[in-house]
């Protein structure tokens, strides 16, 4: 899992242009919500999407832990690898 690339923490606004970012970007979004369960007695469950921006493409997931692992493939394509 990329943890270098992605972590937890306060960003602040910068005057930086999309534009001026070009390739060097990925934007996301992440959807998360309580789904009630059909079965009587069973507790909501958590759900997610996460969606890349540029692209479209949606991913649909019940475990938080797996959104840096839907963000890696783009991450590794502008040279974020491993570490």
């Amino acid at each position: 899992m990329i943890q270098s690339a992605i972590g937890i923490g306060v960003f602040h606004r910068q005057s930086i242009s999309m534009n001026s970012l070009g390739e060097k970007t990925h934007s996301f979004i992440v959807r998360i919500w309580l789904e009630s369960r059909e079965i009587k007695g069973k507790a909501p469950e958590w759900r997610g999407m996460i969606e890349h921006v540029t692209s479209g493409d949606r991913h649909y997931f019940q475990d938080i832990a797996h959104i840096p692992i839907l963000m890696e493939p783009y991450l590794k394509k502008m040279g974020i690898n491993d570490t």
